[in-house]
């Protein structure tokens, strides 16, 4: 349970980070890197 706690508020504090480089003109791209990104590592670590 605490890895589940801690997952989430690591992942709350990059997205913190990330979303000021958010606007609607770079927003295909922002969450096409973000979704690239959470398909890699979950074929990683699955």
């Amino acid at each position: 349970m605490s890895r589940w706690f801690l997952t989430s508020a690591a992942a709350q504090a990059i997205n913190a980070q990330l979303v000021k480089y958010y606007t609607v003109e770079t927003e295909i791209v922002y969450f096409g890197i973000i979704g690239m990104i959470s398909i890699i590592l979950h074929g990683t670590y699955d």
